[in-house]
């Protein structure tokens, strides 16, 4: 028996290093190649595009709000990968249309006490971009701190091809005015203002609880049989907070990297301690603004390096259900960016539970390739883009080909 554990335990090392060997020598291939597939530099233009709206649309909401009607507003903008729709948003961007370029799903939110919100569901619809050049955006670091995106009282000019946009000037008046006129609106971009329609939009007071994947992870690390997160749920989750990297990346959402801390759920009613009803298939970030805190519009920018290390152990964290912390026994991770890699290096190489391929190559990259490759590269780099759309999105878009 003893001479049968140490021939187990010989084989499971040897396994190991033919991974770890195995992993490298496909990294290698991988830098050799260096170039993006067609489709990851068209998705990586169409992602650009969605940036340049996202941050517009983050600063006319930042700077949306009225003064002393509540004490405290928050938008919930809905993660969306933007694969599938990605040649629509390139052959409608800068050309006038009747249907929008791409809607951002959101949830504004004001608390008017301790127990209650006012809540209201809807979308933003993206017109049209005037006078931009999304090829080359412009980071909130450097960016003048005022929308692109303007709130006025007059009416805003709509083209004979789109509906009618009624420019606002304050959110919660527009949305409280709608629902005494029993109107359902919804929300346009680049002149932020309404626009009547019959979708079915709710609104309604109440206090709405939610969930982080940091707390989902402590559920998932209760004694249980087998995983609490569904496979599905893994990739799909997986899929669009890497294409949200790019779409969000220094917007007042996602100001400088992912972690477990922002990403949130909504808890469904009826749902208990120890009977979770979570909606895991509409997992948001949030805009939050307090006016008795002082606010920022200028955001510093973030190296890629740490932003894609970060994005890799997030989804090192999803896939094994566990937080790096509890994953190395420690009462809070290291915030050093080595430290953090080394664990992250650690973590990949343990033959637990390993990844599946196209995960583990997504997650390889943005752990091991940046380290060397994105010391020169930075977030204008077009052909930056479409390496991570290759390496990063697609191959955890082709592991969610089933469910599309």
């Amino acid at each position: 028996m003893k001479d049968i554990k140490e021939a187990a335990s010989e084989l499971d090392d040897t396994t190991a290093a033919l991974g770890r060997f195995t992993r490298l020598l496909l990294s290698n291939h991988r830098v050799i190649e260096g170039k993006s597939s067609k489709n990851a530099a068209k998705l990586a233009k169409a992602l650009r595009h969605v940036r340049t709206f996202a941050s517009d649309l983050s600063l006319a909401i930042f700077d949306g709000w009225g003064d002393g009607c509540h004490r405290k507003h928050e938008a919930r903008l809905f993660l969306e990968d933007r694969v599938d729709n990605a040649l629509e948003i390139l052959k409608k961007a800068g050309k006038e249309s009747a249907t929008p370029i791409l809607t951002f799903h959101l949830i504004f939110a004001a608390d008017i006490d301790q127990q209650d919100k006012m809540w209201h569901e809807s979308t933003v619809q993206v017109f049209d971009e005037t006078s931009k050049d999304c090829h080359k955006p412009q980071l909130l670091g450097q960016h003048s701190g005022k929308s692109q995106v303007t709130f006025t009282t007059s009416k805003a000019t709509s083209s004979p091809l789109r509906p009618e946009i009624t420019a606002i000037g304050d959110i919660c008046k527009a949305i409280t005015s709608a629902n005494i006129n029993k109107q359902h609106i919804v929300f346009a971009d680049q002149k932020l203002g309404t626009i009547c329609t019959d979708e079915t939009i709710r609104y309604k007071i109440q206090c709405v609880e939610t969930m982080t994947l940091r707390d989902l992870f402590s559920v998932a690390n209760a004694p249980r049989w087998g995983p609490i997160l569904p496979w599905k749920f893994r990739m799909v989750l997986a899929l669009r907070l890497a294409s949200s990297l790019l779409q969000l990346l220094q917007t007042k959402w996602l100001q400088n990297t992912w972690s477990k801390d922002m990403v949130y759920f909504q808890l469904q009613p009826g749902s208990t301690d120890t009977n979770l009803l979570l909606d895991l298939g509409q997992p948001f970030v949030s805009l939050t603004l307090d006016p008795s805190s002082a606010e920022s519009t200028q955001l510093e920018p973030v190296e890629p390096k740490i932003a894609l290390l970060e994005l890799g152990i997030l989804l090192l964290e999803i896939w094994h259900e566990v937080t790096l912390e509890s994953r190395f026994g420690l009462n809070e991770g290291p915030k050093g960016y080595y430290q953090r890699l080394g664990l992250a290096v650690e973590w990949l190489d343990d033959t637990h539970n390993p990844l599946p391929e196209l995960y583990d190559q997504a997650v390889s990259h943005c752990i091991q390739r940046p380290a060397g490759e994105a010391r020169s590269k930075n977030w204008e780099d077009i052909k930056f883009w479409g390496t991570i759309c290759g390496e990063v999105v697609e191959p955890l878009s082709k592991n969610c080909r089933q469910w599309r």
